[in-house]
């Protein structure tokens, strides 16, 4: 559980805040573009493991690649492979859903200081 108070969760809040100096504009359309990448990256991860948990269905007939791991023979002359080095470790999901959430704070922050009339001509933040 994050604790909102530890220094750490602090300096992130505080980087996700927009610096006065910057162009709000500017800097909400790198927010965007910033959270539209992690948007993409936590995508590519669901469908990762969303592949993964097709083939473990049949989980009698798939083996893990890349992992140095022995299988039999007839098990790794068929489709049922799950890629060692694409498969996210428990630390490589967290990493990518924690910059999807500073990125969405970011935005919205960022957001929070364009200018009205300069909204319209922007994408709004994700609801």
């Amino acid at each position: 559980m994050v604790n909102p108070d530890s220094r750490s969760f602090r300096r992130a809040r505080e980087r996700a805040e927009p610096s006065i100096d910057d162009d709000p504009v500017r800097t909400y359309i790198q927010a965007r573009t910033d959270l539209d990448e992690a948007v993409k990256q936590v995508t590519e991860t669901i469908a990762t493991i969303m592949d993964g948990a097709r083939l473990l269905r049949n989980w009698r007939s798939v083996y893990v690649s890349d992992e140095g791991i022995p299988f039999p023979i007839d098990i790794m002359e068929g489709d049922d492979v799950l890629s060692g080095k694409e498969w996210p470790d428990a630390h490589s999901i967290a990493t990518i859903l924690s910059r999807y959430h500073l990125a969405r704070t970011t935005v919205n922050s960022a957001w929070r200081v364009v200018p009205a009339q300069d909204r319209a001509s922007l994408q709004p933040p994700y609801s």
